[in-house]
């Protein structure tokens, strides 16, 4: 059978267990899966709802503070007193003082008039920083800030009370503050409260927003300020953990309120005290208000957060001011060309910060620099830049109105340079791939890179820029016009200590967070594409993690719109969801743990029955039917099977024994007709296995040590064993029958003597003939030719008796007997008829002798050419598998005189051997036959009994070490039949004793084994035949104590 392909195999209870466990643990996953899901869902919407809780505190609180805001200012611009006289002083004063405190949020509230004076009444108490500022003392309560106009001047007066509004100190100094600039005055009405949106004030950096509102009849504008700090402690209260994040702050930037601890400034120490001379203090009090330009995006240098000045440069020039008493007041461009028109013009008096230049020295005076700040590249690429000339060939951005441009294009023209607009697009230009390349200072590099494009940029520092001398000092350039400031200036940034230089260092350029806090982010990245004002949570990427954001807009009473961010990390949200599916992962493993015994078990349950039920299969497989066993089952499936598994068994055992016996049948009938294919039937083929199975049967009882190892012990050895002996002689069906019924030398098809009989009656008639020819030719010699006639016939008589004696073969021929046949064969006749006439083709084909001219002188005893017949090819080529056969050289030799000198016995040696040839009829047909296991002996038991114990036999010559048991009686039975068979037409049955006694000689002569012989004798069984199967004349007594040995002969 073709051998199938093999395919990959599992245990049945690695399978049912793994099967049992992945489908667990499949379910277990989905379950999991969902439950991750749902709770990550539940999480989302939990956290979702938060915000959205926040958000309406947020709109709450806001809404809570304009709706006080409102009303207070709608009941103040129906005051009579201040419609009458809109000045904050006396009873109005008082008035304000109780609005303020029984409202603490309120920061300030202002007068402002057409003409441009301004009263502004201040809360002291409002915040800490606030009297630190304004240069308050302790007992100080409120402050009233008077802004008039004397003598073509504007002043600006500063009044200190205590809490009973009692003056107690004043000053004043020259002013330039247009209140026209200012958003709450200019956009104010009489019909409604205008409301300005979030923003910082600049006294403090706290967030603030402006009510105003035109008084009925007047031009003057009433003006509350409300502080928003209280947002972000609602914020912090909202949202206690560490990981949320929350922004609310105006579209213009800046942070109003955070949850997010306040960013810890770095302290600075106080300013030195300078000593000025008296040329310096005039200067200082002719001009006691210096405009300076403010850059609103060079960090840490110099910029604006939500419109207050910060940076490096300007805390030194805080320091100034405060050394000096000069009032800084900044004035913030657009651009540098911007505020470069405004100082050419003389609208400003310092420009910063700026690099020297010799044009820069042209149009101002240069203070002697404060801070050295060396020159940085950018790149998209990590690839290190470390010399500026690595840049040949590619294009590099730098910020509009630098005075290095110029510079620059000269010492390194072949390096292509465009200028931005601001620092920012700078970056832009580079992420674009606008620009390869990016140049401003190190440190302003490093500290936009650090807030925003961590990710995206990397900055080069400490570049070579030779040959090129760049300058890197950083100054104050001052307006010609001031004579004598820059003086002032050097004196005072001179005058600063190496520890004041290196606090400002320590807060500007050593405290850049290059983690990025998400706090220190440009706010405005959250207005671009990369979130949309929702109502959903949406996910947003900064610094290599993931945030959830919430992006809502806010806006009270019409105002423009301000932002609500807030932001929590994934992994924080998550973690919680993980915690949750981590414990449903335990619990599903300590399941899974659990359901592994019980699947165990299960598997178990299932493989002992499918190895009861394998082992069935294997008995039916091997026949065994009886030990099919068949229990019951938990399982109802494997109950069925195990009923239809006994069914099978019992339809396939009575197949088998349908089976075996149509097979047995017709092995019986086969032999059965063999033995009756001659005219004298025999019993042959039935009484060998009948003698054999005796034998089996008492050897299988025996305990001698030959037959140690043979037991019949089951039926398919004993069926293996019945049948190898039925089919002993199963060749003979091919075997002539005239050859196996040949009872005389000359028979054939007939008894070929009644030829020679009729020959002699030729002879006969020959003699009387002569004698008649003889007495008619001389009469008178009748009586002597009568005396020769009758001589003759006695001759003839005697000669034809001596020739049909020995045609019977029962007499040994010897040499003289041998010697008169070839005489006689010599005596002649005369044969007047053609041989040929009336023969078949083939018998015309065996005749070699051409026809003579009758009448031919014929032999008494011929052996012509055509009595001998080739043997056929199939024939020698199936003899010449027979090693021991002494194949003789023709296939049949028909002589008369051939056949009549046969020594003994009725056969020639070439029929003798086709006789013997049987057997390899036999072997071929047996073998090539398909047998089950328990019966693939029997081609070698059937075709081994005409072995011979010392390697005579045949056809193979074994010796008794290549005969087993069962072979070796066979053979015993197989010739003792022989000897007493009383059917055989050839031969006379031999008495019981005479076959015991010639099986004897077989044994001496070491052609028969001697332990199944002795076996054979000791154990009743030739007797038990005997009473069975044979005559009663042929049983006579044994003694066969003189078969035995020595040793057997007291058994």
């Amino acid at each position: 059978m073709q051998q199938q392909n093999k395919t990959f195999q599992l245990p049945i209870r690695t399978a049912v267990v793994a099967g049992l466990m992945l489908s667990s643990l499949l379910v277990a996953v989905v379950i999991i899966a969902l439950q991750y899901y749902f709770n990550k869902n539940l999480a989302e919407k939990t956290l979702h709802s938060r915000y959205q809780q926040t958000k309406a505190s947020v709109n709450e609180y806001l809404e809570s503070i304009d709706n006080r805001a409102t009303n207070e200012i709608n009941e103040l611009k129906q005051l009579p007193r201040l419609l009458e006289n809109p000045q904050i002083n006396g009873e109005v004063g008082q008035l304000l003082v109780a609005v303020m405190q029984r409202n603490p949020l309120f920061q300030s509230v202002y007068l402002g008039q057409q003409n441009g004076e301004v009263e502004q009444l201040i809360n002291l108490q409002a915040t800490p920083a606030l009297r630190q500022h304004l240069r308050a003392e302790e007992a100080d309560r409120w402050l009233l800030i008077k802004i008039f106009n004397e003598d073509g001047q504007q002043h600006r007066r500063l009044e200190y009370y205590d809490r009973n509004f009692t003056l107690r100190h004043a000053w004043q100094h020259q002013s330039d503050f247009d209140i026209t600039t200012h958003s709450w005055f200019s956009e104010a009405t009489v019909d409604e409260v205008s409301k300005t949106q979030s923003y910082l004030l600049a006294e403090m950096h706290s967030p603030a927003q402006t009510y105003s509102v035109k008084l009925p009849d007047s031009d003057a504008v009433l003006s509350i300020t409300v502080e928003l700090t209280g947002l972000s402690t609602l914020l912090e209260n909202r949202h206690r953990d560490n990981e949320t994040e929350i922004f609310f702050y105006p579209q213009t930037g800046g942070v109003i309120a955070s949850n997010q601890p306040a960013e810890q400034i770095t302290s600075l120490p106080e300013a030195p005290r300078l000593e000025l001379t008296n040329e310096q203090l005039a200067i200082i009090e002719e001009n006691p208000i210096v405009r300076v330009s403010s850059e609103k995006d060079w960090p840490p240098l110099n910029f604006s957060s939500n419109g207050v000045p910060m940076g490096y440069a300007v805390d030194v020039l805080n320091y100034i001011s405060r050394m000096s008493g000069l009032e800084m007041q900044f004035i913030t461009g657009d651009n540098w060309q911007q505020l470069a028109t405004q100082f050419v013009d003389g609208e400003l008096e310092i420009m910063q910060p700026v690099f020297y230049s010799e044009f820069r020295n042209f149009m101002g005076e240069m203070t002697i620099p404060f801070v050295d700040v060396p020159y940085g590249i950018i790149t998209s690429s990590e690839s290190p830049v470390t010399q500026i000339t690595e840049l040949n060939g590619k294009t590099v951005a730098i910020p509009e109105g630098w005075s290095l441009t110029g510079r620059l294009q000269a010492e390194f023209p072949d390096i292509n340079i465009i200028e931005v607009e601001t620092t920012r697009e700078v970056f832009e230009a580079v992420i674009s791939g606008e620009a390869d390349a990016g140049m401003d200072t190190a440190i302003t590099l490093q500290y936009i890179t650090a807030q925003e494009y961590t990710d995206e940029i990397t900055v080069h520092q400490g570049v070579d820029f030779s040959p090129a001398e760049l300058p890197t000092g950083l100054h104050f350039m001052v307006n010609r016009q001031n004579a004598g400031l820059t003086e002032v200036l050097n004196r005072a940034l001179e005058n600063l200590s190496d520890s004041h230089h290196q606090a400002l260092v320590d807060k500007w350029f050593n405290s850049i967070d290059t983690d990025g806090n998400p706090q220190g982010f440009r706010l405005e990245r959250f207005k671009n594409d990369a979130l949309q004002v929702s109502d959903k949570l949406q996910s947003i990427r900064l610094n290599e993690q993931d945030y959830y954001v919430y992006h809502q807009a806010i806006a009270i009473n019409d105002v423009e719109p301000q932002y609500l961010t807030i932001m929590s990390p994934q992994n924080t949200v998550m973690s919680q969801v993980w915690s949750k599916t981590q414990n449903a992962m335990l619990v599903a493993g300590l399941m899974l743990l659990f359901l592994l015994p019980f699947s165990w078990w299960f598997a178990s349950l299932i493989l002992s029955a499918v190895k009861k039920l394998q082992l069935n299969i294997e008995h039916i497989q091997q026949r065994q039917f009886s030990a099919v066993d068949v229990p019951s089952h938990h399982l109802l499936e494997f109950s069925a099977l195990s009923e239809k598994l006994l069914e099978l068994s019992q339809t396939s055992r009575a197949y088998q024994q349908a089976q075996q016996q149509w097979t047995d049948s017709l092995i019986a009938s086969v032999a059965h007709a063999i033995d009756a294919k001659s005219s004298y039937p025999t019993h042959h083929c039935v009484l060998v296995p009948e003698l054999s199975m005796l034998l089996a049967n008492e050897a299988d009882k025996s305990n001698e040590q030959i037959f140690k190892y043979f037991k019949l012990d089951d039926e398919d050895k004993q069926r293996e064993f019945r049948l190898a002996a039925w089919l002993h002689s199963f060749g003979k069906i091919t075997t002539p029958e005239y050859l196996v019924d040949k009872r005389t030398k000359l028979e054939m098809l007939y008894n070929r003597i009644h030829e020679i009989r009729m020959r002699f009656e030729v002879l006969w008639r020959d003699a009387e003939i002569e004698f008649w020819q003889q007495t008619l030719q001389r009469p008178e010699n009748r009586a002597m030719n009568e005396e020769a006639l009758k001589v003759k016939q006695l001759q003839l008589k005697d000669d034809f008796a001596f020739i049909a004696q020995c045609n019977i073969g029962t007499e040994f021929m010897d040499q003289n007997t041998n010697e008169r046949l070839k005489r006689l064969a010599k005596i002649t006749w005369e044969r007047h008829f053609d041989d040929q006439l009336g023969l078949s083709p083939v018998e015309l084909d065996q005749q070699t002798d051409a026809t003579t001219t009758l009448p031919v002188t014929e032999q008494l005893l011929a052996d012509k050419a055509e009595h001998i017949i080739p043997r056929n090819q199939k024939a020698a080529e199936d003899a010449r598998a027979g090693e021991n056969l002494n194949q003789p050289e023709y296939g049949f030799n028909h002589g008369e005189l051939y056949n009549l000198t046969i020594e003994s016995g009725t056969l020639t040696k070439e029929e003798r051997f086709r006789i013997n040839e049987h057997i390899l009829t036999t072997i071929k047909m047996l073998e090539s036959l398909p047998y089950p296991d328990e019966l693939s002996n029997i081609p070698r038991y059937a075709t081994t009994h005409l072995e011979t114990m010392n390697g005579t036999g045949y056809p193979r010559g074994l010796t008794a070490d290549d005969l087993s048991v069962p072979e070796r009686i066979i053979m015993l039975a197989n010739v003792f039949e022989a000897l007493t068979a009383a059917d055989r037409p050839y031969k006379k049955a031999k008495t019981l004793s005479v076959a015991i006694f010639i099986l004897h000689q077989l044994v001496e002569q070491e052609l028969m084994d001697r332990d199944v012989f002795e076996l054979f004798l000791t154990s009743g069984v030739y007797k038990h035949y005997a009473e069975k199967f044979m005559a009663p004349e042929q049983i006579d007594e044994v003694d066969i104590n003189k078969f035995l040995r020595e040793e057997e002969r007291y058994i």
